[in-house]
């Protein structure tokens, strides 16, 4: 477990506190990235059915070249609607869900809009959604790549 982190902890800060929470959203992206790499199976748990031929390139895109993700999300949708004629409407779960997020694309286009934020765009909010499920596991994992234990302060 310690080489999957190896490079979220050689980058953080030297006054980190080995807490995932405590890192820059950069290196949280990172950690979920390097996360992915080294359980792949858990990357069709966070994008939908129809995609799931070109799981590792999205992710590949989602945390190299986000501005990239959305359009090559929806070229792979397409392409899985054209190729098995199998439309979009009416099988939304198939095209814009997944297992660990549900209706992400929703969720996605509803946070980008409530936060009224250009800066802040479908990949950014994809990740974050993909950062908070996975939080309480990476956090553990990274406390046990660093031999730690997660110590709870209820003082």
């Amino acid at each position: 477990m310690k080489c999957t982190f190896d490079n979220v902890i050689s980058q953080a800060p030297s006054n980190w506190d080995n807490d995932l929470m405590s890192l820059s959203d950069e290196l949280k992206d990172l950690a979920v990235y390097s996360w992915f790499k080294a359980r792949p199976s858990w990357i069709e748990d966070y994008l939908p059915e129809a995609v799931f031929g070109q799981a590792k390139s999205l992710i590949h895109c989602l945390y190299t070249d986000s501005s990239a993700f959305k359009p090559l999300l929806d070229e792979c949708r397409k392409s899985f609607s054209v190729t098995l004629a199998f439309p979009i409407e009416g099988n939304e779960d198939v095209f814009y869900s997944s297992s660990a997020l549900g209706d992400f694309e929703t969720l996605c286009i509803d946070a980008v809009a409530f936060l009224d934020n250009s800066n802040i765009g479908y990949a950014d909010m994809l990740k974050e959604l993909i950062y908070l499920n996975l939080e309480s596991t990476l956090r553990e994992k990274l406390f046990d790549a660093q031999g730690l234990e997660e110590s709870y302060d209820y003082n």
